[in-house]
């Protein structure tokens, strides 16, 4: 028998099956600019992890149903919780989202549309661009009416109000196309119309030309010369010495001989003076002699020139003035009466005889230098941009000199911007910065960033290839030698994806039953995620908050307490949509930590404190008895040491003051931690600092720290920074923001203050209507909360925050004392107060309610300031009519005839 074997071979394909994605805008397929619109995306699977994208970019994201976006106009989430339902709603449609929008699951899931920003009509205008045009009739003109829509609108035309629709382009040649037409644009989607007017005038005729009489030729005979007369016309001129001058004959003559005769002749109608002198002064004749007639005929006229001398006018001590300041113009003159003029304006004048002067304004004051009349003065208080102007001294002797004077005032930027927008760029790419400055003259413009200490000169900067370490703070700054230097800053974000901040540390060793923390320092932007999975169980992990040090730097931290199943590895997952995802791995090695060395470059006080605490640490380990001895010399040798290199009595700049206290309560730990407290005490650094800017820091009260207690750092600096962190062996452990602070151990305490003494209302000067209760607040920014009093009048006695008034013997003058009770610092600010009331009563004098006055009679009344009274106190007067008076008729007179 024949047997047959047969293999039957099974093979299992894991099969990844995606969801189906869906999107579609709601309730139309097209966004109207300016408007919110909502795109909806329907999935058939449950992604736990869902990204809305533009152009691939992610700005709003979803883990179960929870959102958070990368800017305010974005919101998305579920529908009615349905995690397969979800909307982005997109607030204030610009023409940037006409694009591709994709919404994306974890897994691997997605969906995407193409969507249309509708808008206009908008920007209408014509082609030529001028609203009035004139055309000859017979030459064709053409007129494109023109606006801006999506999807193109519909355009017509209309004359003067007829219902006749004309097509676009409108076409003109005919008198009878004379008239006002309308372009009208519609948006036959959105159902909006513009309309802009255009005002048309064709010229015609004249059709044929005729002469009256009807004639070709006229032939007319000239009898000229007629009036002579002078450009300019005048009958004297006066001309400054050394100047060049030209006066020209004029008359209607066809063809004229002239003649100039005086000082200084001349055979043409011009008369030319080059560099005129003293003796050329004197009355000239010009005549003009018609040589074309049978008998000649001559007209003459004359003129008198007068020749003064040229003064000189100049600023004192400069050529230019300074805004706001005063300015001194001196004027050489011969002996005369002299006005000071601005644009031929006179604005004062001086006596020669006696330098008495006068001015037309109180800006204005004008004299003799010395009581020399030929050396004057005009003193100009408080200038303006109005006096970049020509000024003048004019003498009554026809003398005069003039000058042109700027005007100079120190900078001022006007605007500080880059192409980034909302002051974000992706990596790699370029930013343009510009500063527009406002000064006279120009200034020298100087670019600087919080991340570099290079600078660049010149109003517009490009930033190359912008690195991720870019983000920081870029300031301009301006100068022009007047006043002082000004600046403006703009922040600068790069969007980056993750990477690491210097080394990572990748192995972490430590026993059983301690406890060990795992850190990551990654530079990104945005905020990126971290997600902890230990390698050897997939089992992901819950870290400590991330720690954001910086703008684009977070700090990651896992802690763990160790058991025989922690030993292994550690991966960490860094994503914040730029780029792919980074994973890093951390090992936890089963051993004794060991200690970390000291650097071996120091300084003399580093020397010899390593020296005495090494000794220290020796003689401890080898004797094991007499451990208390050995600190006590430790802290002694310490003491003696840093007062030889550090002596305590340095004085500080009263500038800018920060705090660092530092907590030690474990009197009894390793040796290692007194190590790092000397490490402490010895370096501290500043990131984020305008280079100029000069950093002190300093123990309080003592120079010294003594093992196991609390010691407090300050750091003085002159710059105002908006980053400063404190760091023991360049590792940060407090760092503060604004003045807000982020230490990593609960170990360390930033403080500051107090500064920005303020009132709440804001006023310095406030008034109170008695009985109408007002609350006055003083308020400081601390670290921590200050002590806050008043005090009035400069009495001891002390008033509670708030200040309450309310009644007329609380006018006076406040003072707000702001106290940090724990630097021992304070900060003090005054408030004016004035409680209005009165009058309580009114009567009058003498006591009555009304009074009667003989006609003629003089009668007063009174009234006093607390109570309002009458001289003669009544309420009403009565006038007795005692007439009739004179008689007099309508026309006043005595007699008619």
């Amino acid at each position: 028998m024949e047997y047959k074997c047969i293999l039957i071979v099974i093979v299992y394909l894991p099969v990844l099956i995606t969801g189906q994605y869906t999107i579609r805008g709601i309730p139309e397929s097209y966004a109207e600019l300016g408007e919110n619109y909502t795109l909806q995306c329907n999935v058939t699977d449950s992604p736990s992890v869902l990204d809305f994208r533009r152009n691939n970019i992610v700005v709003c994201n979803m883990i179960n149903c929870e959102s958070s976006s990368t800017d305010n106009r974005y919101k998305c989430g579920c529908i009615n919780n349905n995690n397969k339902q979800l909307y982005l709603n997109i607030s204030n449609i610009n023409k940037q989202d006409d694009t591709t929008w994709s919404c994306r699951g974890n897994s691997g899931g997605q969906g995407s549309s193409n969507v249309s920003v509708y808008y206009g009509p908008e920007n209408i205008r014509f082609n030529p661009t001028s609203d009035n045009i004139d055309v000859i009739e017979g030459k064709s003109q053409s007129v494109n009416c023109l606006a801006d829509c999506k999807p193109d609108c519909h355009i017509t035309w209309s004359k003067d109000g007829s219902t006749t629709i004309l097509n676009n382009t409108l076409s003109l040649s005919t008198r009878d196309q004379t008239g006002s037409y309308n372009c009208t644009v519609k948006h036959t989607v959105l159902n909006k119309q513009l309309t802009k007017q255009l005002n048309v005038q064709i010229y015609y005729g004249r059709d044929e030309l005729a002469f009256s009489p009807d004639v070709t030729s006229i032939n007319i005979i000239e009898d000229g010369p007629d009036e002579l007369a002078f450009s300019a016309d005048v009958t004297s001129n006066n001309i400054i010495e050394g100047r060049d001058q030209t006066i020209i004959c004029l008359t209607d003559c066809y063809q004229c001989n002239y003649k100039w005769t005086g000082p200084v002749s001349s055979p043409t109608k011009d008369l030319v003076f080059t560099q005129i002198k003293r003796n050329q002064e004197g009355n000239y004749r010009c005549e003009a002699t018609n040589i074309k007639n049978t008998i000649p005929k001559t007209r003459s006229k004359s003129i008198q020139i007068n020749v003064h001398c040229q003064y000189t006018i100049r600023g004192v001590p400069e050529s230019y003035a300074v805004l706001g300041e005063n300015y001194t113009l001196q004027c050489d003159v011969t002996p005369s009466s002299v006005e000071f003029r601005i644009n031929n304006i006179v604005v004062c004048n001086i006596l020669s005889s006696t330098c008495e002067s006068q001015s037309t304004d109180n800006r204005y004051k004008c004299g003799c230098i010395n009581n020399n009349n030929t050396q004057l003065y005009l003193s100009i208080s408080n200038i303006n941009n109005q006096d970049d102007t020509t000024w003048s001294c004019n003498g009554n002797s026809g003398g005069q000199g003039s000058i042109n004077v700027s005007v100079y005032y120190p900078p001022y930027i006007t605007s500080i911007i880059s192409d980034a927008v909302n002051n974000e760029i992706d990596e790699g790419s370029d930013v343009i910065f510009n500063c527009n400055v406002d000064s006279k003259p120009v200034s020298t413009i100087t670019w600087s960033s919080s991340t570099s200490t290079d600078s660049n000169t010149g109003q517009q900067w490009t930033l190359a290839q912008a690195k991720c370490q870019d983000t920081g703070i870029y300031t301009c700054t301006a100068n022009n030698g007047i006043g002082q230097s000004t600046t403006k800053s703009l922040p600068l974000n790069i969007r980056c994806s993750p990477r690491i901040n210097g080394d990572l540390k990748d192995e972490v060793m430590n026993r059983l039953g301690e406890e060990v923390t795992l850190s990551i320092d990654v530079i990104a932007y945005p905020k990126p995620s971290f997600n902890w999975i230990q390698e050897s169980t997939g089992q992901e992990l819950t870290p400590d908050t991330a720690q954001q040090v910086a703008i684009n730097n977070y700090i990651s931290s896992l802690t763990i307490i160790i058991q025989q199943s922690s030993f292994g590895n550690y991966i960490v997952t860094v994503n914040n949509s730029i780029g792919d995802d980074k994973s890093y791995t951390i090992k936890i090695i089963d051993g004794d930590p060991g200690t970390k060395p000291v650097s071996v470059e120091q300084s003399g006080y580093q020397k010899g404190l390593s020296t005495g605490i090494g000794t220290g640490i020796g003689i401890g380990i080898d004797i094991g008895i007499g451990i208390t001895l050995v600190c006590v010399f430790l802290v002694l040798l310490t003491i003696f040491i840093y007062r030889k290199y550090h002596p305590a009595n340095r004085k500080l700049p009263e500038e800018n003051h920060y705090i660092v206290t530092l907590s030690t309560t474990d009197w009894f730990g390793r040796i290692e931690k007194f190590k790092s407290l000397y490490h402490y005490i010895s370096y501290a650094t500043f990131s984020n600092r305008n280079p100029e800017g000069q950093y002190t820091i300093r123990g309080v009260p003592e120079s010294y720290a003594v093992f196991g207690e609390n010691y407090t750092l300050q750091c003085t600096v002159t710059d105002s920074p908006s980053l400063v962190d404190f760091r023991g062996n360049n590792d940060v452990v407090c760092t503060m923001i604004n003045c807000g602070s982020q230490p990593i151990d609960n170990r360390y305490k930033c403080r500051y203050g107090p500064e920005n003494i303020k009132f709440n209302p804001t006023c310095d000067n406030i008034d109170v209507t008695e009985g109408k209760n007002q609350s006055v607040k003083c308020l400081a920014d601390c670290k921590p909360d200050c002590n806050i009093t008043w005090s009035k009048d400069g009495s001891p006695t002390i008033l509670n925050n708030p200040l309450s008034l309310s009644t007329s013997d609380q006018t006076g003058s406040y003072t707000c004392t702001v106290r940090h009770t724990v630097l021992n610092k304070q900060l003090t600010k005054q408030l004016n107060v004035q409680i209005y009331y009165g009058p309580d009563k009114l009567t009058f004098s003498p006591d009555v309610s009304r009074i009667n006055i003989i006609e003629g009679r003089d009668q007063t009344i009174t009234y006093g300031p607390d109570e309002l009274t009458f001289s003669s106190d009544v309420t009403s007067i009565n006038i007795i009519e005692d007439g009739p008076d004179e008689l007099t008729f309508s026309s006043d007179v005595t007699s008619i005839k």
